[in-house]
């Protein structure tokens, strides 16, 4: 759980900065008449997109979420989903081992002998 909330506030701080910070740096950047480096250009131009189309890209995420979703929850859906959870570069070898602990865990309880008696 811990991973997937520094996402989220990771994402949350970058949209800020692109809609609220970005533009006005964007200004500064335009009354010193220098020439900025592309990596710059591309991130300024990333800003004032997002600042421009900032409904249809919410839009967009509210219908792919819904897609995603009802998919997900078809047989299909999930096999492919898990299977690219657990091909993450880092969180896929961590849920597996997670997985393989919470099974031997329940499989040491139910094979316990002296729960037979």
């Amino acid at each position: 759980m811990y991973p997937a909330i520094i996402i989220i506030m990771m994402v949350a701080v970058m949209v800020i900065m692109m809609i609220f910070v970005l533009p006005q740096l964007a200004v500064l950047y335009q009354n010193l008449n220098v020439p900025l480096p592309l990596p710059t250009q591309i991130v300024v131009g990333l800003s004032n997109l997002v600042v421009a189309t900032w409904p249809i890209i919410l839009a967009a995420i509210a219908v792919f979420a819904f897609f995603y979703r009802r998919w997900s929850k078809t047989t299909d859906g999930r096999l492919i989903i898990d299977t690219l959870k657990l091909k993450l570069p880092i969180f896929g070898k961590l849920m597996e081992q997670s997985i393989l602990a919470e099974f031997s865990r329940t499989l040491g309880l139910l094979v316990e002998p002296e729960l037979w008696w």
